[in-house]
């Protein structure tokens, strides 16, 4: 194989070579071998003069180029491009041979196959004439052993669209570079560029795994902010490591992979879109009414924040992304921490609308898990401080089970982690159903939330006053509503036998 991708002032390695360090692979150390993307990128570029790769940012497009790289043999040619060159697209291939303008090609390479990659194309985009004359000219002049393999990250802050020659194109997109569960897996465990082994606790791996949704780049970082964090502990507790990576220190590392270019929802319809999506997987998305929210979709699409699923709805593409992008859909935070618990779980009650309550429920029942969830995510937003990590669905972070993809939860349960220094678990739930169970989850010593050492919890219950006498308990707290009216909420507080009222909010 001969390789045009050594240290030069048009390659990648040298003119990005900090991008580089952070995205690339070292090929001759251990790494993930990729087979079945690497045979997928294959079959692509033998029956096709053009590939692109195409993905959000810290997908692992550069390290499958670096794979691909060294699958051939001493008979092709590989010339590599860094699109982030300050010299133009047209300079950058006619130093290796091939002068687009003048159609002309130096006789050395045409008697050997060759493979062009252009890595950050999106960088180049603004070159249309470039594009243009390689694509839709070049296959009548040059010779059909070239192979063009063109790589690009989605561009977050606006700028020049993708040439119009890309649409057509077949291409790899970020499903097809997502790890499964067993890649993600693999790649914690490699030795240099894994996860430390005195942090390889099992749990400690599965949530990693399934908060990173696939995204190497995710766990890479990741790995990168519990290193940092306990550079100086030769023995993290699992505990600690867990705690650590559910607080807001470890989204300080993923502007890398999600982008920092976001704005907050304008229009009613895109905020309740969003604030929606935190409760509910997936939803169908409408068209939105303001131009500024079109153009903070289309970020978030190309950021890899939301993606849209076979059946059309949207939703977020992991649970670290939702985390991140939290604070843009939650903007007013408190400038100071409750005191207590209780405190936070008053005031959230009395930030609840009795409007959206009494309107999301038919008579003589209760408003639905989901019109809950929303509302105490909300107030518990409100009342804590930006320091303060949310964490909700808890349950899909620590399952029943031990199955990497499980997504398991009980039907009608709604719970929330609390970080940043506070530690609290809340778990709601309607008209009693399953108290013990959910209670039992902080309980040592085989509650499986026993490894995030809360400092208090607390399990909420609403019902109507018809539904009988609760049992109490020292973490339970039980919220009535008389008949149907929501407009005060009578709360009875651990174990305390007074009942407290609660006015809430419109």
């Amino acid at each position: 194989m001969d390789v045009e991708s050594l240290p030069t002032s048009d390659s990648s390695i040298s003119s990005i070579n900090k991008v580089i360090q952070t995205d690339g692979i070292d090929i001759h150390s251990a790494h993930l071998k990729r087979p079945e993307l690497l045979d997928k990128l294959s079959e692509l570029s033998t029956q096709y003069r053009f590939v692109r790769l195409t993905s959000p940012a810290a997908s692992g497009k550069s390290s499958l180029l670096k794979l691909y790289q060294h699958t051939f043999n001493e008979t092709t040619k590989v010339i590599w491009i860094s699109c982030l060159s300050d010299k133009s697209c047209f300079e950058l291939l006619a130093s290796k041979g091939i002068d687009l303008e003048n159609c002309k090609y130096k006789e050395s390479i045409r008697k050997q196959n060759t493979v062009v990659f252009f890595d950050d194309a999106q960088a180049k985009y603004a070159e249309g004439t470039f594009w243009t004359l390689l694509i839709k000219f070049s296959p009548t002049w040059l010779p059909n052993n070239f192979r063009f393999i063109i790589s690009s990250t989605h561009l977050l802050s606006g700028g020049t669209i993708s040439p119009v020659e890309f649409k057509s194109l077949p291409a790899l997109n970020r499903s097809d570079f997502l790890l499964t569960s067993e890649e993600s897996d693999e790649f914690l465990e490699l030795p240099g560029i894994g996860l430390p082994q005195q942090m390889r606790y099992e749990k400690v791996k599965q949530v990693l795994i399934r908060e990173c949704g696939g995204l190497i780049g995710a766990l890479r970082q990741s790995i990168d902010s519990l290193q940092g964090r306990f550079a100086k502990d030769s023995q993290p507790s699992e505990t600690a490591l867990l705690q650590h990576f559910l607080s807001n220190d470890i989204l300080s590392y993923m502007a890398r992979c999600f982008g920092s270019a976001h704005s907050k929802p304008i229009g009613n319809d895109f905020k309740m879109f969003l604030k929606k999506i935190f409760v509910d997987d997936k939803l169908f998305l409408d068209g939105l009414t303001n131009e500024q929210d079109d153009d903070s979709y289309l970020t978030l699409k190309k950021a890899g924040i939301l993606v849209k699923f076979p059946d059309s709805t949207f939703g977020f593409s992991s649970q670290l992304a939702k985390r991140y992008y939290f604070k843009w859909v939650f903007p007013n935070r408190s400038k100071t921490a409750p005191s207590s618990l209780q405190e936070l779980i008053r005031n959230v009650v009395s930030n609840m609308s009795s409007t959206v309550l009494k309107n999301c429920t038919l008579p003589g029942d209760l408003p639905k898990e989901a019109v809950f969830q929303h509302l105490f995510m909300e107030g518990l937003a409100l009342y804590t401080p930006p320091s303060c990590s949310i964490c909700p669905e808890l349950s899909k972070i620590f399952p029943s089970n031990t199955n990497l993809n499980a997504q398991q939860t009980i039907p009608g349960e709604i719970d929330f982690y609390l970080n940043g220094g506070l530690r609290w678990g809340i778990e709601l739930l309607i008209n009693g159903a399953g108290i013990s169970e959910h209670i039992s989850r902080f309980t040592p010593p085989n509650g499986k939330y026993v490894l995030l050492n809360v400092k208090d919890y607390a399990v909420v219950d609403f019902r109507r006053n018809e539904s009988g006498q609760p049992s109490k308990h020292p973490n339970r707290i039980s919220v009535f509503f008389k008949n149907d009216d929501y407009s005060v909420a009578r709360c009875v507080f651990n174990e305390v036998p007074t009942v407290f009222s609660i006015n809430l909010a419109n």
